[in-house]
């Protein structure tokens, strides 16, 4: 078996290897860039112009419906307003399900 001198690693002697040659690129082989710019366009349909205008509109309402709130405070403070128990169960358990 061959022996290996592990101290001539770091002595003078050791050979280096040549640098690389810095290469650079061909005027010819660059990438050539547009000369002018130009904008990003987005087209929408008019169908998706009234959904969005829809959208904009349901946005705007209320949840509340004052009209029937106000109709339902006249016959509360008159005494007219009557509740039938079995309606409110019922519509309970169908919210529930």
């Amino acid at each position: 078996m061959k022996s290996v001198d592990l101290n001539a690693i770091n002595s003078p002697q050791q050979t280096k290897a040549p640098r690389a040659k810095a290469v650079r690129p061909k005027a010819s082989d660059a990438v050539k860039q547009p000369t002018a710019r130009t904008s990003d366009q987005v087209s929408v349909s008019g169908a998706a112009v009234e959904v969005g205008r829809l959208v904009d509109r349901a946005k705007g309402l209320s949840d509340v419906r004052q009209e029937r709130v106000d109709s339902l405070k006249e016959l509360i403070d008159s005494g007219q307003y009557e509740v039938n128990a079995n309606d409110i169960a019922a519509a309970i358990i169908r919210d529930e399900k």
